[in-house]
């Protein structure tokens, strides 16, 4: 790890010899859909159950996107991806205003961009969300790290 950064929140999977790792929060993920889509309905979806949507991705600059892919690869199908963004907010806009597409992300993110025409329904993918508190083993603790740390802590909790 070069550079001058001492802490940092990472989504897992993360690891380095030079640095340690505190869990903040652990999520599922979520289909995302328009009231009007007729999976709307549902309590629970599978990748099998989706395998056909026309579906709207965070772009291949997340883990997300790997993981999504990876987890529809295990089950050998091949998704219906119709467009790719790096913004959560355009996403859920799309689904919003699209009944015939759907979106796959972190449940979180979902609640808090929810809308009145918006449905969210747990999906099992291959892994949890993770979101870690990494710190550089060779950081010197001093006030601000740990108010900062304290902090992301707290707001995390509260998230759970």
């Amino acid at each position: 790890m070069q550079g001058e950064i001492e802490l940092a929140i990472l989504i897992e999977p993360f690891d380095h010899p030079n640095c340690s790792k505190q869990l903040l929060v652990t999520n599922g993920f979520s289909v995302v859909v328009n009231q009007e889509n007729p999976l709307s309905k549902a309590k629970r979806l599978s990748l099998e159950e989706v395998a056909d949507e026309r579906l709207i991705l965070l772009n291949e600059e997340f883990q997300l996107y790997d993981i999504i892919l990876d987890s529809y690869k295990k089950r050998e199908i091949e998704p219906n991806i119709v467009f790719k963004s790096k913004q959560w907010d355009l996403l859920i806009n799309m689904v919003a205003h699209n009944p015939n597409s759907i979106s796959i992300l972190p449940s979180p993110i979902v609640a808090m961009y929810q809308r009145d025409n918006l449905v969210s329904i747990p999906v099992e993918l291959d892994t949890e969300w993770k979101i870690m508190l990494v710190e550089r083993n060779s950081m010197k603790p001093t006030e601000a790290n740990q108010k900062f740390i304290s902090f992301v802590s707290a707001w995390f909790h509260e998230l759970k």
